[in-house]
């Protein structure tokens, strides 16, 4: 599974977009939480997102789903009708095809729902970092008679368009992944049975306000208003912590953060996470798996100390340090060379690099915050 940076998601979704591929995109990608994840399935169909979901279901099933969704009725009969006209049971299209002719529902409707389907789904994804694979040549052949409406350039506005909504509940729900807690003391004054049962099987201070749309497949924004409701009444309370989401809106910018940069130059998906879990209270930590992207981070962002493995595919720490020396702008910045190997040939060869210090893996907390914070201007942290 190739990794990704939180914010990069976009970036990689108009490129699978301007090479115009047909397939199917697994995203796994971290949520604030310590150890959650949550998988999101994206259909493409030349470049375009055609579905976006949870999961990919069989033909017959995502016709229920579409029927149930747009509160068609008589589906049942729909389908003993057109099954037996089905030449390929495997495609989606032609299934849809033949319920659409029945007149059961419309295409026309069908591409409004998929959209809002997709517009909910990648918002859900969109602010982190996370893995993907693609699988070209999938079954899933959902398409549409215009699909320039399910350009990005169409999508991404959407999603921006629902900012002001989150922002406006903001003084209760920081993110949409933040965590409500039931407050288990004000539960007599919740009259109604249907929202107390509700939230005794939904809200159980694990799951993110996401993550409870998602299994409910509900819109999360229109969740989050009512539990913004539920919040002002006294019966749920959103915890801010330190793995709280905090942006107001999944493509709203957040503002600098007040803590200084680190970015950590890893290939391994385990290092980055030990590292940012070990440091992430004091630092604003930024991650790249490879020397190109660490350049371009370390240009767009205002780094205050590096941290940089040796052992790298294609260029490795040591030429990377090297080439950071040899940029004006980073001559003084400090960087911290990380590696299995303890030889003091290695030591001498990161010196000479153009280090300023050195630690070997696996990491330890106390040595690597004591390290940053030697490097590391007080000024800054303060």
């Amino acid at each position: 599974m190739m990794r990704f940076e939180s914010g990069q998601l976009q970036q990689y979704l108009l490129k699978l977009e301007q090479k115009k591929v047909t397939g199917v995109l697994t995203l796994v990608v971290d949520l604030p939480q310590p150890d959650q994840q949550r998988q999101m399935l994206v259909a493409l169909r030349q470049g375009h997102i055609t579905f976006a979901g949870e999961s990919l279901m069989s033909p017959i099933n995502f016709v229920k789903f579409i029927a149930q969704e747009l509160g068609a009725t008589f589906l049942e009969p729909a389908l003993k009708v057109v099954q037996p006209r089905i030449q390929n049971p495997a495609s989606v299209q032609e299934i849809l095809d033949l319920v659409c002719r029945f007149g059961l529902f419309t295409w026309d409707s069908v591409e409004s729902l998929m959209q809002k389907q997709i517009v909910m789904a990648l918002e859900l994804v969109l602010p982190y970092g996370g893995g993907m694979d693609f699988k070209g040549n999938h079954p899933f052949d959902l398409s549409y008679s215009s699909l320039q409406q399910f350009q990005l350039k169409e999508i991404l506005p959407k999603i921006q368009d629902r900012s002001p909504v989150w922002n406006s509940l903001k003084k209760g729900i920081s993110g949409i992944d933040t965590v409500p807690r039931l407050l288990t003391q004000n539960q007599d004054d919740i009259e109604s049975t249907e929202i107390r049962d509700h939230l005794n099987q939904w809200v159980d201070g694990n799951r993110s306000l996401g993550s409870i749309a998602l299994s409910l497949k509900q819109d999360p924004l229109e969740l989050a208003k009512r539990y913004f409701q539920f919040s002002r009444k006294g019966w749920i309370k959103f915890e801010e912590s330190a793995y709280s989401s905090m942006t107001s809106g999944p493509l709203t910018k957040p503002g600098k953060s007040e803590m200084p940069i680190v970015l950590s130059v890893d290939d391994s998906p385990v290092v980055q996470t030990v590292i940012k879990r070990s440091i992430c209270d004091k630092y604003d930590v930024i991650l790249a798996n490879n020397a190109v992207d660490a350049l371009n981070m370390l240009n767009s962002h205002p780094v205050s100390l590096l941290l940089l493995d040796v052992t790298m595919p294609d260029i490795d720490g040591l030429e990377l340090c090297r080439t950071i020396r040899s940029i004006n702008k980073f001559k003084d910045l400090p960087v911290v060379m990380l590696t299995a190997k303890d030889g003091l040939l290695d030591k001498v060869k990161g010196q000479f690099a153009g280090s300023t210090h050195y630690l070997t893996k696996p990491i330890d907390r106390e040595k690597l915050l004591t390290v940053l914070d030697k490097y590391i201007p007080q000024a800054v942290i303060a």
